[in-house]
């Protein structure tokens, strides 16, 4: 075949392979290094040829390493003969033939090799490496004199796997001779024989170690700057003080900033109501959180003034009309006496909250409704009234939480109810990360959210029973009911049923012996986040025996099942009073 024939060939074939990067193309480069071998073809023909293509595949991305691969694949059908991979027969012919030029192509091949910036190498069958270049040894600081390099590589840190075996591409740190670590860019490709592919590898190694601290400093940098952004964000958005059966969810659509134009704030009031304020300004990002910051400083300067929650939102309409780009926030202001469950609330165009019941009862708080802040000027503001159901939980939402793509806001709200509705025995702070889980679109929130759930206490429990034993299974049951009806977690609601039926055990069987009958009274109460029950009788005290053997220990059990008891006794009787800290938090 003509030089001129095999450069057009070469070059048809290079291009294709840049054009469509697969195996088959690939492959060509294998064919043309044996008819370059067979047809004797200059070696140096083929490296001009090389550069003259050179400059046109770099255009295409990626395409001066692609150029280098092809290359690679044609040489490597020179290494293969002049390694005795060929037939014995053929070979015997081919060297007999044109030994010398053989010597000389192959000299001229190792000068090529030795000239590329990236380090070159062939790896066998079982792995080792069999040939590098310079450049490969001046990257691990091995030499050509260690060669072969058996599995495991002596550049393999003492916790590198198989990945470390210099097979198709990767990116790995290695250990240079010298003890330092250096990051290393490996890309190899298998050689292909008349019969497939032969096991060998060809490849280049290169060092990428600058690349990888660069940007290892601009990742620290971006993770300074956005734990400093994050400070100033958390402290516009305030503190909250979370009272007993709330949680609290906030979440930003436009990383990496923490705060946007939704807010949520809960401000404990006089006469120990608490106020609930959840708002959404128009717009996201940094300037929307400075708006959101003005407004959330203004309803809690507001609120303090023991104001009710229509006047309050007709104070932020004034606001509102003096701050850029605070025109048509929405805004729910509801205040909540936790004693009784009442609750008077007001909406500025502000998403319904919605509540459920321990009984299956739900609905949307619809009440109270109006147009968004400084919409209409001078407008009065309606309040609603209602009473939260024992045990009922409460949620406030901004509407990012309930807009989807594709779907209505209608259906986003029916989902939270339905969510609501089925997970309202479940603690506020659980319940409120499984809303987020499940309302979760499945490309992430494109809106910020903010969302407060509230669980309103049971009423206080009070039982006054005969002093019995047929009296510790109504107990056990209603002390349950009610502990559950709190959101106590189930551990907890264990533990402290125990213990209370161990008090209320020790008072019928101890407290009327030798009397025909008397009574046990139980009550239960929330304190905060603390759970409060005391058991009280009207017979007498029976201290524990010195040696009471099996029987005489529920004292101790009852106080190793809660974090504070007190018992007291005189002429009337005995008082337990138990505390467990935190059950409601």
């Amino acid at each position: 075949m003509p030089a001129s024939k095999f450069a057009a060939a070469y070059s048809e074939a290079l291009r294709r392979y840049v054009r469509e990067r697969s195996e088959e193309s690939l492959e060509a480069g294998h064919e043309l290094g044996r008819l370059f071998l067979e047809e004797g073809i200059s070696l140096l023909e083929v490296a001009e040829t090389h550069m003259r293509l050179l400059a046109e595949v770099r255009k295409e991305p990626g395409g001066e390493e692609l150029a280098l691969q092809f290359l690679l694949q044609t040489l490597a059908a020179l290494d293969v003969a002049t390694r005795g991979f060929l037939d014995e027969t053929r070979q015997h012919q081919q060297q007999r033939a044109r030994a010398d030029d053989l010597a000389e192509r192959d000299a001229f091949r190792t000068a090529l090799v030795d000239s590329l910036q990236d380090g070159f190498f062939v790896a066998d069958s079982r792995s080792s490496v069999v040939e590098i270049n310079a450049a490969f040894a001046s990257i691990t600081g091995y030499d050509a004199e260690g060669v072969p390099f058996d599995w495991p590589y002596p550049w393999v840190p003492e916790d590198g796997d198989d990945s470390y075996k210099l097979t198709g591409r990767r990116l790995l740190a290695i250990t240079h001779k010298t003890g330092r670590r250096v990051w290393v860019a490996i890309n190899s490709h298998p050689v292909r024989g008349p019969h497939g592919r032969t096991g060998t590898y060809v490849g280049t190694i290169r060092d990428v170690t600058a690349d990888q601290l660069a940007r290892a400093r601009e990742k620290a940098d971006y993770l300074q700057a956005r734990d400093i952004s994050m400070t100033l964000q958390r402290a516009m958005l305030g503190p909250v003080d979370r009272p007993a059966g709330f949680a609290f969810r906030y979440e930003p659509a436009v990383s990496p900033l923490e705060v946007g134009g939704d807010w949520y704030d809960v401000v404990s009031l006089s006469r120990n109501r608490i106020a609930v304020v959840t708002g959404d300004c128009v717009g996201r990002g940094l300037e929307a959180a400075v708006v959101m910051s003005q407004l959330r400083s203004a309803s809690r300067a507001l609120l303090l003034q023991d104001v009710r929650p229509a006047a309050v939102l007709e104070g932020l309409d004034a606001v509102a009309a003096r701050i850029p780009g605070a025109l048509c926030t929405t805004v729910c202001v509801s205040i909540i006496d936790p004693c009784t469950g009442e609750m008077s609330t007001s909406s500025a165009g502000h998403m319904p909250a919605l509540w459920a019941g321990p009984n299956g009862t739900f609905g949307e708080i619809v009440g109270g409704r109006g147009v968004p802040l400084a919409a209409v000027p001078g407008r009065r503001r309606p309040d609603a009234h209602l009473v939260i159901p024992p045990g009922a939980t409460v949620v406030w939402y901004t509407d990012g939480l309930v807009e989807r793509r594709g779907l209505s806001i209608d259906d986003g709200i029916s989902d939270l109810t339905a969510m609501i509705r089925t997970s309202a025995n479940r603690k506020p702070d659980v319940l409120a990360d499984r809303i987020l889980s499940w309302m979760r679109p499945s490309v992430g929130y494109d809106d910020d959210i903010a969302m407060v759930v509230y669980r309103q206490p049971p009423l206080p429990l009070d039982l006054d029973l005969a002093a019995t034993p047929d009296s510790l299974a109504t107990i056990r049951q209603d002390l349950t009911t009610w502990l559950r009806l709190g959101g106590v977690e189930t551990a907890k609601v264990s533990d402290i049923v125990l213990a209370v039926a161990e008090a209320a055990t020790n008072a019928i069987e101890h407290a009327y012996r030798n009397v025909d009958s008397g009574r046990v009274d139980i009550k239960a109460s929330v304190d905060n986040h603390d759970v409060v029950v005391s058991i009280r009788d009207a017979g007498l005290w029976q201290p524990p025996a010195a040696d009471s053997g099996q029987r005489g220990r529920g004292i101790s059990l009852i106080r190793a099942l809660t974090d504070e008891t007190d018992i007291s006794t005189n002429d009337a009787g005995t008082l337990v009073t138990m505390r467990v800290h935190g059950a409601l938090a």
